[in-house]
This record gives structure tokens, C-alpha cells and sequence, in this order.
């Protein structure tokens, strides 16, 4: 199937998309390598907070393709909002502001294009669940990440979000089980979020 991020010609991208049981199989054309074992499916296990920074054991930080990588989750079984976007730089056609993106549509994205969020919220939810995000999700100045607190999701009905924080952290939070493990076998640098900040 041809994957386009909008209408942005240049965004287009070949997919294959296919599931077994539990398994989803991405070609390399995804850019997302070739298994994923977690799928979005049954998110009711137990979720974590995560923060990754100072360490080196990133080429750089907010690195999003990267990050769904290590957390092993395929951004095609998702829906996502994406606020409070700031870019390393700008691919032609993309406006930074906030926005909706289809699974397909930020998989293509992410695989066109090297780029670094400096500050931004990935929010998932549902396939073709799109909430009102009232207010939209931010990190910037957000208090509710450093409180010692296990802070939700901000956009209500997201699954679970991924903050870029100034080009110098990945915050993930209601992380479901599976991912948060993944992400950590990776990324053993990565602690809880509530011991960040306390």
C-alpha cells in the first residue's frame, strides 16, 4: 500500500502491513525493522513511567523513530496527536504546529525524514479515535512530569505519550508493560520518572 503523510507527494512511502496472531510484520520500507511482538492489543497489563537522559547510550536524544524501536511499539496501530512541536529543523511541506497523524501517516513521516523533536508530545489513542485536545498535551514548562507523581496521559483517551523535552530527554509515560521492558532493555540508562525530578 502507498503511505503518504498528508498531501505531501514527497512523503509518500511503500508499506506493508501484516499481522500474525500477535505478531505485526512491517517491510523494511517502514523503516521500523521486521517483528513486532507488542501490537497495542490488550493494553490493560500494568503501565510505567519512564525518563531516558544524560546517558550515551543514544546517537541523539528525541530521536522518534528510534524510540518506537526500543519500545517496540509499531506507530501504524495507532492514531496519534502530535503538540507542541519543536523541530531541529523544518522537511519541506511540514508545518510544526499541532496536529493529527494517522499510524501510517507518522510511520512514513518518521522514515522519510531525519529529524529531532526538541520539544513534543506524541499522544496515542485508538485508531480513529480523535478527541478534542482541550487543552493540547505539552512539556514545556509542564509541572506535572517533576512532581514525584506517576502523571496520565494529558490528552484524554490517549493509551499513552512520549515527550520530547528539549532535545535532552525522552519521557514516556502509562507505558504498557511490554514496551516499558522493551524500552529498557535497550535503554538501561532509562529510570523511573517519579525518581527524576523528587
Amino acid at each position: 500500500m502507498n503511505v503518504c503523510f498528508g498531501s505531501v507527494p514527497a512523503l509518500c512511502t511503500s508499506l506493508r502491513f501484516s499481522r500474525l496472531g500477535q505478531s505485526a510484520i512491517l517491510s523494511p520500507t517502514a523503516g521500523f525493522g521486521q517483528k513486532r511482538s507488542f501490537n497495542g492489543q490488550g493494553l490493560k497489563g500494568q503501565m510505567k513511567n519512564l525518563i531516558l537522559e544524560k546517558t550515551d547510550q543514544v546517537r541523539w536524544y528525541t530521536n522518534m523513530r528510534d524510540v518506537f524501536e526500543a519500545a517496540n511499539v509499531a506507530p501504524q496501530d495507532y492514531d496519534w496527536y502530535v503538540s507542541d512541536i519543536e523541530t531541529n529543523w523544518t522537511p519541506p511541506d511540514f508545518q510544526p504546529g499541532d496536529q493529527w497523524f494517522t499510524g501510517d501517516e507518522l510511520a512514513a513521516f518518521l522514515h522519510a525524514y531525519e529529524i529531532q523533536f526538541i520539544w513534543a508530545v506524541f499522544s496515542a489513542v485508538p485508531k480513529r479515535l480523535r478527541p478534542i485536545p482541550a487543552p493540547a498535551p505539552f512539556v514545556e514548562n509542564n509541572p506535572r512530569y517533576w512532581d514525584g507523581t506517576e502523571p496520565g496521559p494529558q490528552l484524554e483517551g490517549a493509551l499513552f505519550e512520549i515527550a520530547c523535552w528539549d532535545s535532552s530527554g525522552t519521557i514516556l509515560i502509562n507505558l504498557p508493560a511490554q514496551a516499558f521492558d522493551s524500552f529498557l532493555t535497550r535503554y538501561p540508562d532509562a529510570k523511573p520518572l517519579a525518581t527524576a525530578r523528587s
